[in-house]
């Protein structure tokens, strides 16, 4: 015979069920998708997103030290290489820009502001440039 397994219950029987209401549609948009200061939608992150930048500051701001470099692990090295790799797909300015923007020490949206109007480009070309980076990393770093 199998031994009686206990039943495992959150609640205990003098507390009421708790309720499970829905949130409602627009608020859950809200949560998903809230607005800046300014009233516009902030875009969500893709799920490489957070790791591609993470990667790409570490090799913009350690650039100077190539060939010397002592990781602490290997998915540090794979990361510097798929840098390496993928920055290698841009061309002179647009790699200069993408360095610009993870090297600087100020807020992202700041720094991409810098570039653009160091440049005379729109910011939106600059974010395209960010994501279009982004993704070519997750894609030869193996996570798309």
């Amino acid at each position: 015979s199998s031994p009686a397994i206990p039943s495992l219950s959150m609640t205990s029987s003098s507390s009421p069920a708790p309720s499970r209401t829905r949130t409602p549609r627009s608020k859950a948009n809200l949560l998903l998708f809230p607005r800046k200061s300014g009233g516009e939608r902030v875009m969500a992150h893709t799920f490489f997103s957070e790791y591609a930048a993470h990667a790409m500051r570490f090799y913009a701001r350690n650039q100077h030290l190539r060939g010397r470099m002592d990781f602490q692990s290997e998915a540090e090295m794979l990361n510097w290489n798929t840098c390496l790799k993928t920055l290698l797909q841009f061309g002179e300015s647009e790699k200069e820009i993408l360095l610009e923007i993870y090297r600087e020490r100020d807020t992202f949206p700041d720094n991409v502001y810098t570039a653009s109007r160091k440049r005379g480009i729109p910011q939106s070309d600059v974010w395209a440039l960010n994501n279009t980076f982004l993704t070519a990393f997750a894609k030869n770093r193996g996570l798309l």
